[in-house]
């Protein structure tokens, strides 16, 4: 599927947690906001109805992001038993003629340093240690030979 999000099952889990979060507080009190917000009156210029307007679609707008990604949401399990990389996986490469490099394979903004979206991420997903990948760089192509996967 082309717009499947792979996930560890932890970071699924952070997902679940954040949008029951969003559904069961956020919303609720973005609601009182906007109750005391409307008491004050006059709607045109009130800056605390404008801010709970604007609080409540940014929360309605994560509410959707999340739950879009969790319904086309595949679920890994790391390595796996066969060592193929993963969201999650830290490999260790050769770079032909750069020496040894290690990476962390996850998503955009979670404290790794390859997205998994990312031009070397995508050829290294799936692989195993042993193989050998080709790497288009905008300026280059870059030869790889995966060492480890933990």
């Amino acid at each position: 599927m082309e717009n499947e999000e792979i996930l560890t099952p932890e970071e699924k889990e952070k997902l679940e947690e954040e949008l029951e979060k969003l559904k069961s507080v956020d919303r609720a009190e973005v609601i009182e906001e906007l109750k005391v917000a409307r008491s004050y009156g006059d709607l045109r210029e009130n800056s605390e109805y404008d801010t709970a307007r604007k609080k409540q679609g940014m929360i309605e707008s994560r509410i959707a992001e999340i739950e879009a990604v969790l319904k086309t949401a595949v679920v890994s399990e790391g390595t796996g038993g066969k060592g193929g990389i993963m969201p999650g996986s830290d490999v260790e490469v050769e770079v032909v003629g750069e020496g040894t490099k290690t990476y962390s394979i996850g998503h955009e903004g979670k404290g790794v340093s390859v997205s998994l979206h990312s031009v070397i991420g995508e050829q290294l997903i799936g692989k195993q240690a042993g193989d050998k990948v080709t790497v288009a760089l905008p300026k280059k192509e870059v030869e790889m030979v995966i060492k480890k996967v933990s």
